[in-house]
């Protein structure tokens, strides 16, 4: 999560999103704890440092 927090930092379509919370002009998004949410819970990962492709293969290709 500490990565995910410091990708928000880094990436620009993330930085848009930020200030979109900030000033409550999207329902669509939400920020609690530092984290970008998504409609149903998701969680935005920024497209920073290889972070979404580490995340897939994390969760998708262990056994």
């Amino acid at each position: 999560m500490q990565r995910i927090r410091e990708g928000l930092l880094h990436d620009s379509q993330a930085k848009s999103l930020l200030e979109l919370v900030k000033y409550g002009k999207t329902r669509r998004f939400w920020l609690d704890d530092g984290v970008v949410y998504a409609t149903g819970k998701r969680i935005y990962v920024p497209r920073w440092d290889n972070l979404r492709r580490e995340l897939l293969n994390e969760c998708h290709d262990s056994k």
